[in-house]
């Protein structure tokens, strides 16, 4: 949880990540893919619409250049958004959120920006070039539908996001500026209405650190003051103004011989600038 995790929740969009952003190296690598067999209305799709400029620059050694600059040349339109069907996973909160922060249920029928999935990951033993001769869109669902199989616990699914106008993307590769220069440059945040919004969850120690004192007041209520996170202030008055249903730890218990948390769903009402009032209403236990 930091400031823009926050910015994104409460100003309601989605950041469409550059794969230079990624934490896996080997995500959507341009050694995943061989264009030496491309045909030509694959390079026009990728160099649209500068491909006549381009060719004429590098002429027969295009596709090699396309090879090592893919990255720079694709996702200047193109974002990624990373989600997963696990909520409940201890590796996911504590290797992305501290086991301190949220994360967020979206319907994607609800999102009004072009996207295509979202798709499940690939997870195999090796990586492997693969051959692109007839289709770019092919080649770009085939690199972000691929990692290695030691990221599978993650339990990974994607959005594709696209702008045809171009994202923001000259600070992620320093090759990048001459395809770049007639792209707008927009920033990565895609916005969706509250509508898309299903629920948020609450990481496990959310409500449990030094930050926040939380109080049970009886079986269905308790109260938390907040004084010194203004981050946490924040998200919990957007889950208050909005009505946001909320999910949060009861408690960590062995089930099925393995960990497993606990969710209860609740209502948060803001009684002052720093005083909330968690109401739950149910048990969501599997």
């Amino acid at each position: 949880m930091n400031e823009y995790s926050v910015d994104a929740l409460t100003k309601m969009y989605l950041y469409a990540s550059h794969p230079n952003q990624f934490n896996d190296p080997f995500d959507c690598c341009d050694g995943l893919l061989d264009f030496t067999s491309a045909n030509e209305e694959i390079l026009k799709a990728i160099y649209y619409p500068m491909f006549d400029e381009f060719k004429e620059v590098y002429g027969e050694n295009i596709r090699n250049y396309t090879h090592e600059h893919f990255k720079t040349l694709f996702y200047g339109k193109m974002g990624i958004v990373s989600l997963t069907t696990q909520e409940s996973n201890l590796y996911l909160w504590a290797n992305y959120a501290k086991e301190n922060g949220f994360c967020i249920q979206i319907n994607p029928n609800k999102l009004p920006f072009q996207h295509w999935g979202p798709f499940p990951i690939h997870y195999v033993e090796n990586l492997r070039p693969i051959k692109i001769e007839k289709c770019a869109q092919t080649a770009v669902l085939m690199q972000t539908n691929i990692k290695s199989q030691c990221w599978q616990s993650e339990d990974e699914w994607r959005l594709l996001v696209s702008n045809p106008e171009g994202l923001d993307f000259v600070r992620f590769d320093k090759d990048g500026d001459e395809y770049c220069k007639h792209l707008k440059a927009h920033n990565r945040h895609m916005k969706y209405p509250i509508e898309a919004l299903l629920s948020v969850t609450l990481g496990p120690k959310f409500l449990f650190e030094h930050d926040i004192k939380c109080e049970e007041l009886s079986l269905l209520e308790q109260k938390v003051v907040c004084y010194q996170n203004p981050l946490k202030r924040k998200i919990l008055s957007f889950l208050s103004r909005y009505n946001i249903p909320t999910k949060v730890p009861l408690e960590v218990c062995n089930k099925e011989e393995h960990l497993h948390l606990d969710l209860a769903t609740v209502q948060v009402r803001k009684l002052s600038d720093f005083v909330y009032k968690l109401f739950i209403l149910t048990n969501n236990k599997d």
